[in-house]
């Protein structure tokens, strides 16, 4: 027979068996929370206090938890909204640098942070599986905007369908498998820590900073490439007060940040070198350099010259320019002939 922690009172609430004694448990009858049958609690010395059937029912322990997620989830919330007391739920709040997005149009993740939020300032209402649009979720909190609205799913044995996980409609779904890992509902507090809970379609809250008022102060260096008329390429690591200089001391065709910011100590990692150049290549311009040639043999780090397998001798990536035997990569040429209608009428010199 099943053992019941928790049974429904006259005024249809879910009562745990700890909150009993002999004396309170006169004043109420219990009745099963999956079945509706009547239930007796018993509080004898010897065994676990618990509610029981009077006699054998085929009740479902799962349906049961399921219920009780529902019913237990609803009394705690709308025992916040009738008392003006706070039901928490954790976001996470992105915090990004803005300092030099008017100059370049760019902003830089500093860090995250989690953040709590009153659910109850904003979902006034919650209602147990009423039909929302396509759906019947097992529980609605109501925003004063349908689009708003939060479901919340009980997943004992079964998870929410994947027609609902990929409405876009928020949800916050609860994995339980005993009685007890329902107890963290009385806290009102819905952590994004706890890992009963399943947060989907929420999304990231993003904060702008502007963190620094002289480029100079900011520590970051970044990944950037500058073509110049002359046919050469510059590759590497700068901050942004020094991109204005580099750019006015040369005539540039083409010059632009590649996305992945990167700190002093760290390296520029060569698949970042190699996918833009091939992006500029595609695009129609005639660049000539060492990473893109198919004779180059492949660099370890940053710093060390390419090796060229056709003149069996080390290079720097702006020696193409002058050198009669650069040959583009196959991949590199294939795209770009089938791209761009330059390199479909162009000598497979290039």
């Amino acid at each position: 027979m099943i053992k019941y922690l928790y049974a429904l009172d006259n005024d249809g609430k879910s009562i745990c068996i700890s909150d009993l004694n002999e004396k309170n448990r006169k004043y109420s009858e219990f009745r099963c929370i999956c079945c509706g049958d009547k239930l007796i609690p018993r509080l004898g010395e010897i065994k676990k206090h618990h509610f029981a059937h009077k006699s054998e029912l085929n009740c479902s322990y799962e349906t049961y938890l399921h219920k009780l997620g529902k019913i237990m989830f609803m009394n705690e919330y709308q025992y916040c909204l009738n008392n003006n007391s706070p039901f928490w739920i954790d976001y996470v709040e992105e915090n990004y640098c803005v300092s030099c997005h008017d100059n370049y149009g760019r902003q830089c993740f500093l860090d995250s942070q989690t953040k709590k939020f009153d659910l109850t300032k904003t979902h006034k209402i919650i209602l147990m599986e009423q039909k929302n649009g396509d759906f019947i979720p097992d529980l609605t909190l109501k925003s004063s905007k349908q689009e708003n609205d939060i479901f919340v799913e009980i997943a004992v044995t079964h998870k929410s369908e994947h027609k609902k996980l990929t409405s876009g409609i928020r949800i916050i779904e609860l994995n339980i498998k005993h009685e007890d890992d329902l107890i963290f509902l009385k806290d009102h507090d819905l952590k994004a820590e706890n890992t009963l809970l399943k947060f989907i379609n929420f999304r990231t809250s993003l904060k702008k900073i502007k963190k620094f008022t002289l480029y100079s102060n900011c520590p970051k260096y970044f990944h950037y490439i500058i073509y110049y008329k002359t046919g050469k390429t510059y590759l590497g690591l700068k901050k942004y007060y020094e991109i204005p200089k580099e750019l006015s001391r040369y005539d540039t065709i083409h010059s632009t940040l590649i996305d992945d910011e990167v700190t002093d100590s760290d390296k520029i990692k060569n698949s970042k070198e190699y996918d833009l150049l091939k992006k500029l290549f595609i695009s129609g311009k005639k660049i000539k350099h060492c990473s893109i040639c198919r004779y180059s043999a492949k660099r370890h780090t940053w710093d060390i010259n390419f090796w060229c397998k056709f003149l069996r001798k080390h290079c720097i990536g702006s020696d193409a320019l002058k050198c009669g035997y650069h040959r583009c990569k196959i991949d590199f040429y294939q795209e770009a002939t089938s791209k761009n209608k330059y390199y479909q009428q162009s000598s497979r010199s290039m």
